[in-house]
């Protein structure tokens, strides 16, 4: 197994685990994620969330993407459930290229929001900067058909989709010619 696939499975067994652990404790306590969600909700958490959320944004404009996850991580213990958040700090992780991080967050998005394209389009475009270029492809076409219903979002996912199978064929071509060497 080469460093490249060790890293990438540590990776992917670190988010599963995270997902085990908070599917585990939502058991222990006998709720579902609605019922979580809804104890976290308040008018004032979520000024207070907008508020670090906007922090994160000028950050991120500011190409300061440690300062913008901060302000995110930091808006996420006033609003857990939101979608947006991780996704924002999802971005920030690509562009630091701590892709493990992007992936996870990407998927959290997914699973608080299955609708939604562009936490979609972060786990996709996580997987490609893994090396996941085929489980991308696939990831993609599933968020193709679960956010159908928003048409700009889908724009989007579908130019990614493209890209993505750029890449796939390119490497295909690449490892082809690899082979004839040989």
């Amino acid at each position: 197994m080469s460093s490249q696939e060790r890293i990438r499975s540590k990776a992917i067994f670190t988010f599963f685990y995270q997902y085990c652990f908070l599917l585990a404790k939502m058991g222990e306590e006998c709720c579902t994620l609605t019922d979580k969600v809804k104890k976290h909700e308040c008018y004032k958490c979520d000024a207070e969330c907008e508020r670090k959320k906007l922090c994160g944004n000028i950050a991120f404009e500011k190409q300061q993407y440690v300062c913008a996850i901060q302000y995110y991580t930091a808006a996420m213990q006033f609003s857990p459930h939101n979608h947006v958040l991780f996704s924002n700090r999802a971005l920030c992780f690509i562009r630091l290229e701590d892709y493990w991080h992007a992936l996870c967050d990407g998927k959290k998005a997914i699973v608080l929001k299955n609708s939604w394209p562009k936490g979609h389009y972060r786990f996709c475009e996580a997987l490609l900067l893994l090396g996941e270029t085929e489980r991308a492809v696939t990831s993609n076409k599933k968020a193709q058909e679960l956010c159908r219903n928003c048409p700009s979002g889908i724009r989007d996912l579908i130019q990614q989709h493209i890209r993505l199978v750029r890449e796939m064929d390119a490497a295909e071509a690449e490892h082809g010619n690899l082979l004839m060497f040989l």
